[in-house]
């Protein structure tokens, strides 16, 4: 399905409009404290969608290929979000340890 990109006048929908209607929707927005509505931007957003999902369990090269980073590297700065991740890794390595020492 395409989505339209203009606005019910015809006009295209742009990254000025969208800047206005983010900063509208960050002033009426009563769970922002007022001095961080200023620093609402899709920057803000964007990292926020990126922390999130990492934290969901998102696979890292999933939020890479989904936010466009050219490498992972990019989006290992999120990586913090993920602490299950390695926990995960070090309990795959010990199932595999503990398959091969029942086998001596």
């Amino acid at each position: 399905m395409r989505r339209s990109t203009a606005e019910k006048d015809g006009s295209d929908y742009t990254t000025y409009k969208l800047r206005l209607d983010l900063g509208k929707a960050a002033q009426a927005c009563a769970e922002i404290p007022e001095d961080k509505k200023p620093k609402v931007t899709t920057h803000v957003l964007r990292h926020t969608a990126a922390s999130l999902m990492v934290a969901a369990g998102v696979p890292i090269f999933d939020v890479a290929k989904i936010l466009g980073h050219s490498t992972v590297t990019v989006t290992m700065r999120y990586a913090h979000f993920a602490p299950e991740a390695g926990r995960a890794a070090v309990k795959a390595l010990d199932g595999l340890l503990d398959l091969h020492s029942d086998s001596d």
